[in-house]
């Protein structure tokens, strides 16, 4: 387990993911990291396209 508490909740706010096994530490936080930060590009190409249709094809309000 982690031991400290602070650690833990930074972890968990800074990557959404914590380990409990400190024997698997290092492949976890490199995993995490690497997940959490290629759903961060998937999530900011998303909304670039989304903001890119929307100046193209602006909706018409009276």
């Amino acid at each position: 387990m982690v031991k400290n508490r602070g650690y833990e909740l930074y972890l968990k706010h800074h990557t959404d993911c914590y380990f409990h096994s400190t024997d698997e530490e290092i492949f976890f936080w490199i995993n995490c990291n690497l997940l959490v930060s290629s759903f961060n590009k998937f999530f900011e190409a998303i909304k670039e396209d989304i903001s890119i249709n929307n100046n193209l094809s602006p909706i018409k309000s009276k």
